[in-house]
This record gives C-alpha cells, structure tokens and sequence, in this order.
C-alpha cells in the first residue's frame, strides 16, 4: 500500500504494472522436463558450433562473442526465414525486442485457440513452453532489469501499456470480433491512435506475420521456432547478466536465468569465466578426460540436478 503523500510516487514499474492490470498475477512454475531438455538441446547445439582449438574464428561456427550474441536470430537463421524477421530481433534492441515477441506470443496462442488450434486445457508442448518462456522473460523486465542489458525507456512501456488495455480484446476474445487483430482497419487504428514509441503495432505485424507461416509450414513447426527464439533470448540475457546480479538473485533463492547461466559456463560457453588452460581440451561433441571441465555427460547430470527442483517467476498478461 502506498501512503497519500507527494514523497510516495509510484515507481515506473508500478505504473507500468497499473496500466496492463498486472498486480498480484505473479506465479511460480515448475520448470518440466520438457522444458529443461529444450535447453538442454539448444546448449548442446550452441557449444557444437563453438571450437576452441580452431585457430582463426569461423563465422557463425567459432566466434564465441558471436555465438553469444545470439538473441533469436540464430533460431530464425535454422528456420530459413532470418531475413523475414530481422526487423524484430536484429535491428532493435533486446528490451523492445523481449517486449515485441512477448505481446506478438500472446496474441497467436489466443488466435490460435480462437481457430481452434490449440486447446487452452491442454496446449501442445511448443506452445506451452513458448509462453512459460515469454512470461518469465517479461517477469525479469518488469522485476528483475538490472539481470538484462539496459533497453527501453519508460515512455514505450507506459505507451505499449495504453494501447494493451485498449486493444488487447481484439484478440483475447474466444468469439470472432467485428474488429480483428490482424485486419488493415485495426492496424491503422492502432497506429492513428497510438504513441511513436509503442510496440504495439509492430508486435501485431509480428504475429500477423508469423500467423501467415502456417500457409505453407504446420502449427507446431511454427511454435517450435517461436521457443527456440525464446530460448535464444534467454541464454543471451543469461550470459549478459554480471555476476554481481547473478549472486544477488541467489540471495533470493536463485532466478532459472542463473541456473542457465551457470550451466553454460559449464560448458564453456562463457566470456567472464573461460580460461585458455581449460578452453584447449574442449571438442565439439565431446571433453577430453583430462579437461578441467566435466564431460558431457556430467554437464548434463549437473543440469538435472540444478534443476530438479527449479522454479521460476511468471508474469501472465491480464488485461
């Protein structure tokens, strides 16, 4: 509770909070197996393309720096359709980017249940990873922003945050509205009537545009690519994260993006942490016994183990 007095302003996040209705909505999840072996599967990957014994970087195959950078369009690169969505993971910065797939996410799991495609009781495991992903994400842009690399600025949250509680029926309706989402009326509407600096209409570009996949690729391929984007993000904000914030999460219990974090120094998919000793013993699939590294096998024992009984914070939009 805030007291009535002109030294007791509301925080940015409060205000931000206010707008999209998000108060006392915060949820702890169970992280599934499903879940830790789709991170399991990605970091098996990343470190595959990562070899510390070539003597001049590959692109896209040894920069490590590279390969950390990584923030869904490596996802979308395997995917075929990079070029189709650079404009929203390349070409802006990872807060607005987070932002974007987090509203354009919502909007095609309730389209997708609109059309029937999805049940809400029991959505198919892409898409359900998909939005425990995006809700933990946004869970860590409005709690946590000092674990992510500096974004946005106030003015395009409290924006985007108008025109949620304004539009957001458009497609969180079960029943087909007069107005849809992805029509050119409600496009313009909402460019007319919203800030320069909402992300609103461009994450309805987003998911008209990954909507429109399903022309010639399955609902499940489409749901795959948008989890591994969200895996994308999260290794990316993990590895960006210093350590100083990581140790004080653990204060807290531990956050997942940590325990992510951890792992992949594990691996040797870590800046702040890799030495030239340890580094030369590494190969792509598999560690020599003498590394002071533990094999693959071990690392993947290490992440069962970490996260056996690892929970994290969501934020689900409710608008």
């Amino acid at each position: 509770m805030f007291k009535n007095s002109l030294a007791c302003k509301p925080t940015p996040k409060v205000c931000f909070l206010k707008l999209i209705g998000m108060y006392n909505i915060q949820s702890w999840e169970v992280i599934s197996d499903e879940l830790k072996k789709l991170i399991w599967e990605y970091l098996k990957d990343k470190r595959s393309r990562y070899s510390h014994e070539m003597p001049y970087p590959d692109p896209g195959m040894n920069d490590l720096k590279e390969i950390l950078a990584e923030r869904g369009d490596q996802a979308l690169k395997s995917m075929g359709c990079l070029e189709e969505f650079r404009w929203a993971v390349v070409e802006i910065d990872f807060h607005g980017s987070l932002l974007l797939w987090h509203i354009a996410t919502d909007i095609c799991y309730h389209d997708d249940i609109r059309k029937k495609k999805v049940d809400a009781k029991n959505p198919p495991p892409y898409c359900k990873m998909s939005r425990s992903l995006s809700n933990y994400m946004l869970y860590l842009l409005i709690e946590r922003p000092n674990m992510l690399p500096k974004g946005i600025g106030e003015a395009r949250y409290k924006q985007t945050g108008i025109q949620l509680t304004e539009f957001s029926w458009c497609w969180r309706s079960e029943k087909i509205t007069p107005t849809d989402w992805g029509s050119e009326e409600f496009m313009k509407e909402i460019k007319k009537n919203g800030s320069n600096v909402s992300m609103l209409h461009d994450a309805c570009k987003l998911a008209k545009e990954l909507q429109s996949l399903e022309n010639n690729w399955t609902n499940e391929k489409k749901w795959r690519m948008i989890s591994q984007i969200w895996v994308e993000m999260l290794t990316y904000a993990a590895s960006n994260c210093g350590w100083k914030e990581h140790a004080q999460a653990l204060t807290r219990g531990g956050e997942l993006l940590t325990r992510v974090c951890l792992l992949m120094a594990h691996l040797g998919l870590s800046e702040q942490c890799l030495t030239s000793a340890s580094a030369s013993s590494w190969k792509a699939e598999e560690f020599s016994k003498d590394s002071k590294f533990a094999s693959c096998a071990s690392a993947r024992k290490l992440m069962i183990h970490s996260f056996k009984s690892c929970c994290y914070k969501t934020i689900c939009l409710k608008y």
